[in-house]
């Protein structure tokens, strides 16, 4: 049983960090291209007439909108069961060296706590401001539009950031389980 919790424990996390990755990935790579293609959708054609940059943004942000809302979706799920095999993996404390091992735990469970604040808070709000955005730039409604556009702005610059930071927290617990690890599994099947 030990082996098989150990085995879903590295492989959620390392699904957790793809999860992490993927939505930075996809905006560096849709983002550009579509701009430099010169994309477009004819309904926000009058908002954005002169403005092909804007145009390549708000398509692009169409692309990538599916990717983080399956990636959010997933890290819903993972970042509590990682988190609670986590700890399945430490148990018994006689195969762990207790501070590497316990302060992989301790970043974590900061990891699942940066998870729920931007899947929890943060995430909706940005969701119903480029909702907002959206709308309004169909509209033709720029003063709606910006409004709802510079809300976004400012929560988009912090979730990059507590994205990295989350990013830093998930590669700093592989380090601390891997190198809190002092028991072999062979020798745990044995004892167990």
């Amino acid at each position: 049983m030990r082996i098989l919790i150990n085995i879903l424990f590295w492989l959620g996390l390392t699904i957790w960090i793809a999860m992490v990755t993927a939505p930075g990935i996809a905006g560096m790579s849709a983002f550009p291209t579509l701009i430099e293609e010169d994309a477009r959708i004819e309904r926000f054609s009058a908002y954005f007439s002169d403005d092909q940059e804007g145009m390549g943004r708000i398509v692009a942000g169409f692309v990538t909108g599916r990717v983080f809302l399956i990636t959010d979706i997933a890290q819903w799920v993972l970042a509590p069961l990682v988190t609670c095999l986590g700890l399945l993996t430490l148990r018994p404390m006689r195969h762990y060296k207790g501070v590497l091992a316990w302060s992989g735990m301790i970043l974590l469970v900061g990891a699942l706590l940066l998870t729920v604040w931007h899947n929890g808070v943060m995430g909706p709000r940005m969701a119903d401001d480029i909702t907002t955005y959206r709308m309004a730039a169909e509209a033709d409604d720029r003063a709606s539009a910006d409004a709802a556009m510079a809300s976004f702005d400012v929560d988009h610059k912090t979730a990059e950031r507590l994205f990295g930071l989350r990013w830093c927290l998930l590669i700093g617990a592989v380090a601390g389980f891997a190198g809190g690890q002092r028991g072999s599994l062979e020798k745990t099947m044995v004892r167990s």
